[in-house]
């Protein structure tokens, strides 16, 4: 038997048909191949995503025939597949094509809005789940009371466009433990593998969406105080309750590790990513001690930026310094401040092409600045001319300093 004979029974081959978007007739071949619970077990819901992943592989061009003929051998197995995911849920009354009939001209938005999240629109047949459909009407009802709309999906791209990455990112850790216990389960029937390798890792895959909505929460809770502490703050000292502070310009760093391509050449590919994901995490850790955000890692470097370059510097050194004791290679880094120009989580701008230049000329283990930068620091960073270079992009010669305490 190719399922578990505690799986819940319950569903016809009508009702999956539905819940699946699919046919009676579809569903009863693939019970007949075996990838399927015979009809007189009936369905459970979790077949929703088994039929999804045959039909992907057909679409693929690999015909469930021969999904079959794998499963009769042992080396494959759908068994456990639905345990990756949530439950589907149950289907909506109305089909999605109603659904828009019954929004009328909102429904302009809830196509926009499927846009902005990067998902897939339903086809008119298909129903949503009853969850699904409740959710998205409240958020059209949010987007119908946001006089700026636009703005509104904007931010809802920025976070469709975060969660798609997070996932890709998840699957691609899950794929690696794959790989790793290849050793160990040559020859394994393809249902013990699940059992001893790769339940903990389905147990994990049904928490994120939960702990994605928990952090998410977590997180815009204190991006919203930040928000309000600094626009309560300037409010305040327009209006003379308290003095106002000097603005200073943010901060942007560049670390890169040094002789990285080196390291994939000897090592690897894999073993290159891991220590780059080492990094990112390291110096995430660090500047956020002092307000500093890890706005981007690219390749064997990360985008730092800080709301005042002693912060910048100061969590430069930190991460400078913990890089070798955390068995990584050495790093290289250089600085800039200046005004920043901000979209959809990510910065550009002069500042952040002048960091970059910087962090190019900085020799293994050093954190570099422009002149004027290392001016305003306290006395407690030692400094040292560096030279004066023409950076690519920039229009005048800069003078460059070391930092460093």
């Amino acid at each position: 038997m190719r399922y578990p004979a505690d799986m819940a029974p319950g569903l016809t081959a009508e009702a999956l048909g539905e819940l699946a978007q699919s046919t009676p007739e579809r569903i009863r071949e693939l019970t007949q191949l075996g990838l399927l619970r015979g009809p007189e077990a009936r369905y459970s819901p979790g077949d929703v995503h088994r039929i999804r992943l045959i039909e992907a592989f057909a679409a693929a061009g690999v015909p469930p025939e021969a999904l079959a003929r794998a499963s009769d051998r042992g080396t494959i197995s759908l068994a456990y597949y639905d345990q990756l995911h949530q439950d589907p849920g149950t289907p909506s009354t109305r089909t999605y094509g109603e659904l828009l009939a019954d929004l009328g001209d909102t429904s302009r938005d809830l196509r926009r809005l499927f846009g902005a999240l990067g998902v897939a629109e339903p086809d008119p047949g298909n129903r949503l789940s009853r969850e699904d459909e409740r959710l998205l009407v409240a958020v059209l009802d949010a987007l119908e009371a946001n006089r700026d709309r636009d703005l509104a999906l904007r931010a809802l791209h920025v976070f469709g466009d975060y969660a798609r990455r997070g996932s890709e990112a998840a699957m691609s850790v899950y794929g690696e433990a794959v790989e790793r216990a290849t050793a160990d389960i040559a020859g394994i029937p393809a249902m013990d593998v699940y059992e001893r390798f790769l339940q903990p890792w389905a147990r994990f895959a049904r928490l994120v969406p939960e702990l994605s909505a928990w952090l998410h929460s977590r997180q815009l809770s204190a991006a919203i105080d930040a928000w309000s502490v600094e626009e309560t703050e300037r409010l305040l000292g327009e209006s003379g309750f308290v003095p106002l502070r000097q603005a200073e310009d943010p901060a942007i760093a560049f670390i890169d590790l040094t002789a990285f391509t080196r390291l994939a050449e000897e090592h690897g590919d894999r073993v290159a990513a891991s220590v780059a994901s080492e990094f990112a995490n390291l110096a995430s850790r660090i500047v956020e001690r002092r307000a500093g955000r890890l706005v981007k890692q690219l390749g064997d470097g990360v985008l730092l930026r800080f709301p005042r370059a002693l912060d910048g510097v100061e969590s430069a050194l930190d991460v400078l310094d913990r890089l070798e004791p955390a068995g990584l290679p050495t790093g290289h880094a250089g600085i800039a401040a200046g005004p920043l120009i901000v979209r959809e989580g990510d910065v550009f701008g002069r500042t952040v092409n002048r960091a970059s230049r910087i962090a190019d000329q900085a020799p293994p283990g050093q954190l570099l600045a422009p002149v004027e930068l290392a001016a305003e620091l306290p006395a407690a960073i030692q400094r040292a001319q560096a030279g004066v270079v023409s950076l690519q992009g920039i229009a005048d010669p800069t003078t460059l300093v070391r930092l460093w305490r």
